[in-house]
């Protein structure tokens, strides 16, 4: 859903999350704290590549001023975000400041639109603190792990491609390749179209083609890569999909049509399977 419907598509795959994760026993506050968690993550992965192509190019002589001052943002837009969330786990006097604040500016949003103002982030905030600093505290090493093992999967799926279809080293090399590569993930931040769709390719095929490598087989690699990493989960999704919801009405208890829902034999409230007599009996024998 977060790769197809635009705008919505993030917030409506969300609601599917809750609705998945409340099926399987995951309470609201847990999902919240898994959504936001990976959430940080992601980003702070996101922003982390773009320095770290910059510094692999920096080493090599390939780096110009117009990527260092595109680095440097990059830095201290990712030193920004490390802060701000390190400062809301350090006190809970912070995240409750930094809940008040956050809900002020949302206020104001709201009331350019005529809608009514939000209440209690500051409460909302010093919760997740709680609930975050609990799961960090034994799972941040195979989260971060688990992070960087779904962002540099995308980059080796590009560079194989690219490589397959004939740009060699020589003409765009690895590093090169990890910076348009990071910078083109970046773009998908900002939820203009679905998974970036099209604003990655224009930028992957625009860069990788000035690096100096062939446009032709530019694109047709940047085209494959993107239905490996796009259409096939796309694909896979929707075969899930239908998969959960068959599971879901199939967990459901059968109602009959007019009549009371149907109960399991030993269930509590279940009528007893005894004949008549041995009924009679067990009431006979009770004190």
């Amino acid at each position: 859903m977060s790769s197809t419907v635009p705008w919505a598509g993030p917030v409506i795959g969300t609601g599917m999350t809750y609705s998945m994760f409340g099926q399987w026993g995951y309470s609201g506050a847990q999902t919240t704290t898994a959504v936001l968690v990976s959430g940080v993550w992601n980003s702070f992965v996101k922003l982390a590549l773009p320095v770290l192509a910059l510094a692999l190019l920096a080493l090599q002589g390939g780096a110009a001023g117009g990527r260092v001052v595109a680095g440097l943002v990059g830095l201290a837009g990712l030193v920004g975000a490390i802060v701000v969330f390190a400062l809301i786990l350090r006190s809970e006097e912070l995240a409750r400041r930094f809940g008040l604040g956050a809900g002020r500016v949302a206020s104001r949003l709201l009331g350019m639109v005529r809608r009514p103002p939000v209440a209690g982030w500051e409460v909302a905030t010093v919760r997740f603190r709680a609930r975050t600093l609990a799961l960090l505290e034994g799972r941040w090493v195979p989260i971060t792990v688990a992070t960087l093992v779904s962002h540099l999967s995308f980059f080796l799926v590009l560079l194989l491609a690219l490589r397959h279809v004939g740009v060699s080293e020589a003409e765009v090399s690895w590093v090169q390749v990890l910076a348009w590569f990071a910078f083109a993930r970046l773009l998908t931040a900002v939820p203009i179209t679905p998974a970036g769709l099209g604003l990655v390719e224009a930028t992957l095929i625009g860069g990788l083609t000035a690096a100096g490598g062939d446009r032709e087989q530019v694109t047709a690699a940047v085209l494959v890569w993107r239905a490996l990493t796009w259409f096939l989960p796309i694909l896979v999704g929707v075969v899930c999909l239908l998969w959960w919801r068959r599971s879901r009405l199939a967990s459901q208890p059968a109602t009959p049509a007019g009549g009371p829902p149907v109960v399991a034999p030993g269930a509590a409230g279940a009528p007893s399977t005894d004949r008549p007599g041995t009924q009679a009996r067990d009431r006979q024998s009770r004190p």
